[in-house]
Order: C-alpha cells, then structure tokens, then sequence
C-alpha cells in the first residue's frame, strides 16, 4: 500500500483559472476540489499582444482565492503553470512578478511541447493499459484555446508531433472582425482551417489510422453539449461523425448569445463551442475517421497524476526518450537520410559522450539532444547539399518532436547548423539567442558531433571494431579495418582541432590494419 499524498495545481488558461486538488490512493488518484474561474486573458493576448492590467488584478484575487483553499488542506506540493495566454503575452514577465508578489504563488509558464507531452504520457499510459489498441495505428489530438497538438502512435511509439498555433479561442479572436459580416460565420471559419489541411495530409504518415483519440476541455464540452451522449463497451466516453455532423449543422448557424441560452454556457464556452467543433470536424474528415473517443484528463490531473506517482512515471518518461529518438528518424526519413550514416554518427557520438562524461559534465537530457543532432545533421542535403548545414537547421528549427520543448529545438539547430564549420566563437550570430550556459553545451556537443562525423567520412562503415578510451589528457580512439581510412584520418584530423580547444583534451586516431 502507499501512503496517500496530496498535490495541488493551479492552471492560469486562455478562458479561465483552474485550481485541481488531487490525492494518491494506492495506485489511483482521487480528485478532492475541482474550481475553475472565467478570465479571458487569451482574449487579450490573441488580440492585443498583452494582458491588461485589469485582468492580472482579478487573476491575483482569484489565485489569493486558490491559496486559502491550499491551506486549508494543509498542502506543500503546490505547482502553478501557465500555457498559451501567458507564454505568447509581451508582458508575461510582469505578470509573474506581480502574481509572485501579491499572492506568494510562483508560477511558471509551460512550453508548448511540454504542455502536449503531458497530454500525451497520460494517453499513452491508457493505450498500455487496454488491449485493444495493442498493435494499432492511432491519430491522437489535443486541442486547447490557444494551440492544436497532433501525434501518431504506431508499434508501441509515436513517430510524429505537431503543434499548430490554432486553438478554439484563439480562431475566435482571429476572426473576430468578420464574424458581424456574416451570418454564416462557421463558414469563414471552415474555410481559414482548409488552409492546413494540405499541410497536415502530406506531413502526416501513410497508413490506416484505427483509432482517434482526443483530449482537453474543447472536446469535453462538445461531449458534453451534444444530447447523445454515448460510452463505448471499454467505458470510454466517444462522438460518432454522423452525431458529430449532425450536432454540428444543428448549431452552426447561431450567434454566441443564442448558443449561451440553448445549452446555458458562459460566453467563453459559448464563443469556443463552434471553432473547437470546426478544428475537429476538419481532422475527422481529413483522415476519415468515424468516431472520437474521448480521453477523460486535462492538463491540471495529468500533471498532478505525473507529481503524485513520480516513483511509477520513470519507466514512461524513460520510452518519451525513445520517442524522441524513433521521432527524429521519422523527420530524417522524410528527408531521405543517409540512415547508416547517421546511426553510424550517432553510436560514435555516444561512445565519445560517456567516455568524455567527467570532463563535459553533461547529463542524460544533453546526450538525448546529441543524438538527435547526430541523426538529422545532414538532413538539409534533400534540398541542397552545398548548403546542407543551413538546410539542415531550418528544418530541424521548425520541426516538432515529442518530449523536446522549443529551447531543445534551438540547440539542436545551432548544432546541425554549425557542424560543417571548422572553429566557432561563443558569440557567432547563430548563438546569440542562447543563454551562455547553452552556448557552452552547443560547443561541447558540437566538438563531440564533429569528432563522431569525421569517424564515417566516406558514409562507408569501413570498420570492424571500434575502441575510445581517454588516456593521459588524450582521446584515443583505436580503430580496427581492412580499409586504408586516409579519408577518414584526414577528416578527423581537420576537425579535432575545435575537440582539443573546448575540452584540452587531445583526440588521436590509431587505425590498426587487419
């Protein structure tokens, strides 16, 4: 048995506040107070840039409110978070002062990525936890107020992320302006999301999808709004596409004022209500899907579930790793990679990371990083292979991959971007977006990167057995081979120079001829 722990969470969204009170119970969790405050800050971001002074004010007051409830239950673990209406405001660093000042809540803004992943682990473990979707090929959706996150689960992994900033809100305050022009509303917003659907089709993998798997509150709410309510033989609550369709076509014509009336919702619910109907409506259509099960968690209990049973998540958190990894070779896939080259580069990489680990003092996250930079660093060749470094970090800084939040994306950009280059300074132009502390990551996994390259210069895997091992302030790296390696030697030595400069440690290459 394990002894129950309470944790709380408090969620600054787009359209409201939430507080979520959860305790563990043996290998559950029970939710003890579930509020939830209408504040349209994503309003004000979507439309101006900012949020007013007005709206921080009352946030303040309502999370003062939260705090009071925390005590009262006489909990530590407290974990505040904001998405998107915060993450995308100008002035989101005041805020969180004037949060921290005037309530003693300290609150972090969440990444995009990590937002989804979030998500995305507390799906999975359901998927591993039914036997039905073993071995199936499942489309997987989060669709918040502010952003659209798609992913594809096949063979026990996801192979493809993406996240569209396009929300329910969000599409409402974009279109704001037209929406007294028209009485057909719906329609502006059917024909703005047409726009991403060629996009989504050709990026996303071939293949049957079996299952639709949605998450957040938009879709809650149309569950909940839409009269035929249905639960499948697992309990899990779904929308057929004919209940879906015919919902939609009942309701699409409406003004917010006469859907707040009809199925009594607040303002926001009822302007998200439409754009959230639409953003689904064009990925059941897109891929043909006949129904959405509905996945029963929210951020906030995803969050506090991950809190509550860190000593359980180990094992889920470590297979995110490989997702990354099985997500980077799906990206290098697309682009027609050199795979052997490139698992080739990324073994080297590792061999040279773990035997360097006292001297980079570099942990698991960076060398995760490092391999992702190994299998995508000549990615950029598909579409020019003079200029394939740059190539390669345009498309590496404007990709997505699962577990990897925006910070991550840019050093493995800056890594692939400056891999062909001989030395580096530590203020060139590519870096200065970089904390300091990054930039010496960058370097260090960059002269890590470069070594393990010139190791398969000719991409021919010429050899039989490989041997690192640091010796007296030298990197030895003992190579067996029928093969001359003058190509390779002559790569390497060009390339340790930047090695030996960021780490004072001299790599030699010994070739032993079979």
């Amino acid at each position: 048995m394990f002894e129950s722990k309470t944790t709380a969470v408090i969620n600054l969204g787009s359209d409201n506040l939430y507080l979520t009170i959860v305790e563990r119970q043996n290998n559950n969790i029970k939710i003890l107070e579930k509020l939830e405050y209408p504040l349209s800050m994503g309003k004000d971001t979507f439309t101006n840039g900012y949020i007013s002074f007005e709206k921080v004010d009352r946030a303040c007051e309502i999370i003062s409110g939260f705090k009071k409830i925390i005590d009262d239950y006489k909990i530590k673990d407290v974990y505040a978070t904001g998405t998107t209406a915060l993450r995308e405001a100008s002035n989101s660093y005041f805020i969180l002062d004037q949060i921290q000042t005037k309530t003693g809540i300290k609150v972090s803004i969440m990444d995009d990525s990590d937002e989804k992943s979030y998500i995305f682990r507390d799906i999975i473990r359901h998927l591993r936890s039914n036997k039905k979707y073993k071995n199936k090929n499942i489309f997987i959706a989060y669709i918040g107020t502010g952003s659209l996150g798609i992913a594809y689960y096949t063979g026990n992994t996801i192979i493809y992320t993406q996240n569209i900033r396009i929300g329910s809100l969000k599409i409402a305050e974009i279109l704001s302006n037209l929406q007294d022009k028209t009485e057909e509303f719906y329609s502006v917003i059917e024909d703005y999301l047409s726009t991403f659907t060629d996009a989504l089709r050709s990026q996303m993998p071939v293949g049957k999808i079996d299952y639709f798997i949605a998450a957040g509150r938009e879709v809650e709410l149309i569950y909940n709004t839409e009269n035929e309510n249905r639960i499948n033989g697992n309990g899990e609550k779904y929308l057929s596409f004919r209940d879906f369709e015919d919902f939609y076509d009942s309701i699409k014509g409406k003004t917010v004022n006469q859907i707040s009336t009809e199925f009594n919702l607040n303002e926001i619910k009822s302007e998200a209500l439409i754009p959230s109907m639409g953003l689904y409506r064009m990925l059941l259509k897109l891929f043909n899907i006949e129904d959405i099960i509905i996945h029963k968690s929210n951020l906030s209990e995803s969050i506090a579930y991950e809190r509550l049973f860190s000593d359980m998540n180990e094992n889920l958190i470590s297979n995110f790793n490989s997702f990354i990894i099985d997500n980077a070779e799906y990206i290098g896939s697309k682009y027609l990679y050199d795979k052997e080259h490139a698992k080739n580069v990324e073994k080297f990489s590792i061999l040279i990371f773990d035997e360097m680990k006292n001297y980079h003092k570099m942990g698991e996250r960076e060398k995760i990083l490092l391999r992702v930079a190994a299998i995508l660093h000549d990615v950029g060749k598909y579409i020019n292979i003079n200029k394939h470094a740059k190539n390669s970090y345009n498309i590496v800084k404007n990709s997505d991959i699962v577990g990897l939040s925006k910070k991550d994306i840019g050093i493995i950009a800056n890594i692939v971007r400056l891999h062909s280059k001989q030395m580096l300074k530590i203020d060139n132009f590519y870096l200065t977006k970089l904390s300091l502390n990054d930039r010496f990551k960058v370097a260090k996994m960059l002269a890590i990167l470069r070594i393990a390259d010139s190791l398969d210069r000719g991409h021919k895997n010429n050899y039989e057995n490989v041997e690192i091992k640091l010796k007296k302030e030298k990197l030895v790296i003992k190579v067996e081979s029928y093969q001359e390696l003058m190509l390779e030697e002559w790569s390497f030595n060009k390339k340790s120079e930047f090695f030996e400069e960021v780490f004072g440690i001299k790599p030699l290459f010994k070739k032993v001829k079979l």
